[in-house]
């Protein structure tokens, strides 16, 4: 009886060290899935498109996609820091920054070039069947 309740509380233990690895994973990462966005002030008005941010061997990655144009615009560098998503990438012959802030799990609005406002909601699953 004795050795089936080490077994047990073994299990626990190391089902409750893999949800807290897990849930560690995603707090590092929150800007991580797909991102139904607006860039807004443009001189041309408003450009809406689908904002990627992915994990690849280790390291975060990105683009950003026209939704009128279907143009993929591929980040050069995605970089984590103090709780905002430094992003570069290059449009037109210009290098561009933009840096997004979470404003809650769902939602993240942040600034291109200093000029520009960009606001962006999480893509659920659920939603990605629609389209």
């Amino acid at each position: 009886m004795i050795k089936t309740l080490k077994s047990i509380i073994t299990l626990v233990v190391l089902c409750f060290i893999q949800t807290s690895v897990v849930n560690a994973q995603d707090v590092q990462n929150p800007f991580v899935g797909k991102w139904d966005a607006v860039v807004l002030d443009l001189p041309q008005g408003e450009m809406a498109g689908l904002l990627k941010i992915e994990v690849n061997n280790g390291n975060l990655s990105g683009s950003f996609t026209d939704k009128i144009m279907k143009k993929e615009v591929v980040f050069t560098s995605v970089e984590l820091k103090d709780s905002l998503l430094n992003v570069g990438f290059s449009y037109q012959g210009m290098a561009v920054t933009m840096i997004l802030n979470k404003k809650d799990t769902d939602t993240i609005e942040g600034v291109i070039l200093d000029s520009y406002k960009i606001k962006a909601v999480r893509i659920k699953e659920k939603d990605l069947n629609l389209n």
